[in-house]
């Protein structure tokens, strides 16, 4: 039971920051607030953010097999990373490579997830997009895994 108030409390941290982290943005595009130390602030909070509940999901899955729980977590934490990427996708240098990595993490626990609920197409869709992010960001760590 504690676990899963636990999960619960890092999906709601994970949707609310999330809510407050794009509004943050949004209000930085309005004043025409470009790539400023602030804007490099929220994206990073929003790639911790995806992290969170990627690793939350994780967990959702494998101990406490709610699957369900775990694909909501994954689909916030992948639109987080997409409201991250630039128009033209990634090309990894700097910041970008945190990103793509992220995006990798993500896309490879949602082949898990997917493996684990049955979704064997789906899992191997996921599993071979995560292992080109991780290739592309020279990760070969996260490439072996």
């Amino acid at each position: 039971a504690a676990a899963t108030a636990a999960l619960g409390h890092v999906q709601a941290v994970g949707r609310h920051t999330h809510a407050l982290l794009r509004g943050a943005a949004e209000a930085d595009e309005c004043e025409g607030a470009g790539a400023g130390p602030e804007h490099e602030l929220v994206a990073a909070l929003q790639l911790r953010v995806s992290a969170l509940l990627t690793q939350g999901a994780l967990c959702m899955c494998f101990a406490l097999s709610r699957f369900d729980q775990a694909q909501q977590a994954l689909e916030a934490a992948r639109a987080i990373q997409q409201s991250l990427l630039p128009p033209g996708g990634v090309a990894c240098g700097g910041g970008a490579c945190s990103l793509q990595r992220g995006r990798a993490l993500t896309l490879d626990t949602a082949g898990k997830v997917a493996r684990y609920s049955g979704k064997l197409t789906e899992a191997e869709a996921l599993l071979r997009e995560a292992l080109q992010l991780w290739r592309d960001s020279g990760d070969e760590g996260g490439a072996a895994a």
